[in-house]
């Protein structure tokens, strides 16, 4: 099996780009170019960090900093600071296959593709954005944000703002405990929530028939049986 010489992680600082220096240099900055255009923009903005492992060989400077020049170029943002893009107290970047690996549970997502965990409450003022899954064990709060081009599991309050299939994916869902955001957004489509609404149960949306559905999740599921 080919191993992929470009890796991408979130950190809750920044973008953690892990190069393979055993690949050739010329695919790894293939690789680089191909990764941040698929992504369509959605790295711009957030800082980076290239990272090589110490056990392998190195690249060059100039190769380097023409590996920088990619990233800029897309509008990224080099991070001068190696402590607070390590930083990782409470997210957990894993792919489900490796939760697959560990667990008989059938994983959360298909093999391949990122999930974001984040443990803990966001509170007003903070925000998380993700080029794929995001599970939040803890409250997302009024004016806090979550922004996600997959799916959003909250296991907890949701009151704050969240837009799952970031731009276009429509077939993506939310899920939380207590489903009250203050504004719930799924691709391109907007759903209105009552300031005054009490959800009694777990709570999934979803598009169906050209806009966004809530059902209880636990009668939905057992439905789907």
């Amino acid at each position: 099996m080919t191993k992929d010489p470009i890796t991408i992680k979130g950190t809750k600082n920044g973008l953690l780009i892990i190069i393979d220096p055993f690949c050739e240099y010329d695919n790894i900055k293939l690789k680089l170019t191909e990764k941040l255009d698929s992504a369509k923009g959605f790295f711009k903005g957030a800082k980076f960090i290239l990272d090589q492992s110490k056990k392998s060989l190195t690249i060059t400077e100039q190769q380097r900093s023409e590996l920088e020049d990619i990233c800029q170029n897309f509008g990224l943002i080099p991070s001068l600071n190696l402590e607070n893009i390590y930083d990782l107290p409470v997210e957990k970047i894993i792919s489900s296959a490796k939760l697959a690996k560990h667990s008989k549970a059938e994983p959360v997502n298909p093999p391949g593709e990122p999930t974001l965990f984040v443990q803990k409450n966001l509170r007003s003022g903070q925000k998380i954005s993700y080029p794929g899954h995001v599970v939040i064990l803890g409250n997302v709060n009024r004016g806090a944000e979550v922004i996600a081009e997959g799916n959003i599991v909250i296991l907890g309050s949701c009151l704050g703002n969240i837009h799952a299939g970031y731009p276009r994916n429509r077939n993506v869902k939310v899920i939380a405990t207590f489903l009250s955001p203050s504004h719930l957004s799924i691709a391109e489509h907007s759903f209105k929530i009552l300031s005054d609404r009490i959800p009694a149960n777990p709570e999934i949306a979803f598009i169906k028939n050209g806009e966004i559905i809530i059902l209880n999740f636990l009668s939905s599921h057992m439905q789907a049986q």
